[in-house]
């Protein structure tokens, strides 16, 4: 008889002895515990041999262990390093190189060049919208006359952003108006986000948007462009009475991201939202733009 059948034998007949003693009363409990770590001890021996590694890696760990001293808690191992140790590891850490794959599909490298090259716009002036707190009609104002300016610029490019009636457009200004000056106070922003800001803000338009496929979103030309449809259906779809002004609420921080329409000009036609430029679509693949 072979060593695995023997064994599974004696597992077998174990386990039989336990079935009969199980309504033996207290003192069956002690027999049934041993019987149960024969069993045990008979599989972990059948337990194929450890590997090289996994011998070398428990040598290694014991010896530290005498060496430095090795402390076992409740979170785990902690280990302490001698100083040559510590020295090796900080050494190993230092000399690890970042690597991208597929850089050269990704263009990063050279993205990144080209983002260190996009020259500093110094356009500091005395702020006009922003000297004070932005009032809605006066937001109001200013975005109808950009709606009937960029309708008449943009022509067919303009076909799926349709106008919205005046009352909506004033229910969005006071959001957009509320928002600003309660970031103005909240955050002290950087002179130089002010001026851009500003300049997304002078060319502000709000339109409804007619694919329907955001709930809104700021454009790369500074245009509000909301679904109505969508946002009248989240307060219910997430039991929040307050998500259509949420929404607006975003998209106006993302005009504190943008650079103004001055900027962009003088900074060779870059659009940007943050750290992301576009570098005016001088890369086929610009890993370092938001789409």
């Amino acid at each position: 008889m072979t060593k695995t059948k023997a064994a599974a034998w004696l597992v077998l007949l174990l386990m039989t002895l336990g079935f009969l003693l199980s309504g033996c009363g207290k003192d069956s409990t002690d027999l049934r515990q041993a019987i149960q770590d024969a069993a045990n001890s008979t599989a972990s021996s059948e337990a194929s041999p450890k590997s090289a590694v996994e011998l070398e890696v428990e040598n290694r760990v014991r010896s530290h262990a005498a060496n430095a001293g090795v402390t076992e808690n409740i979170s785990g191992i902690t280990i302490q390093f001698t100083e040559a140790d510590y020295q090796a590891v900080r050494a190993a850490i230092d000399g690890i190189e970042s690597f991208y794959p597929f850089t050269s599909i990704s263009n990063v490298e050279k993205a990144f060049e080209m983002y260190k090259e996009v020259p500093l716009v110094d356009n500091r002036r005395e702020l006009a919208l922003l000297s004070g707190s932005i009032t809605a009609n006066s937001l109001f104002e200013m975005v109808k006359r950009n709606n009937d300016n960029y309708k008449e610029s943009k022509g067919f490019a303009a076909v799926m952003l349709k106008y919205f009636e005046d009352d909506y457009v004033m229910w969005v200004c006071e959001i957009v108006a509320d928002t600003i000056n309660r970031e103005l106070q909240r955050f002290n922003y950087p002179i130089e986000t002010l001026y851009e800001f500003e300049q997304s803000l002078q060319n502000l338009c709000i339109f409804e948007s007619a694919h329907g496929a955001n709930l809104g979103y700021i454009s790369d030309e500074g245009v509000m462009a909301l679904s109505p449809v969508w946002m009248d259906a989240i307060p219910t779809l997430y039991d929040n009475m307050f998500a259509r002004e949420q929404v607006i609420t975003h998209e106006v921080l993302h005009l504190f991201q943008r650079i103004g329409e001055e900027t962009r000009a003088q900074t060779g036609g870059n659009k940007a939202f943050g750290y992301c430029r576009d570098f005016a679509d001088a890369l086929e693949v610009n890993s370092l733009y938001y789409n």
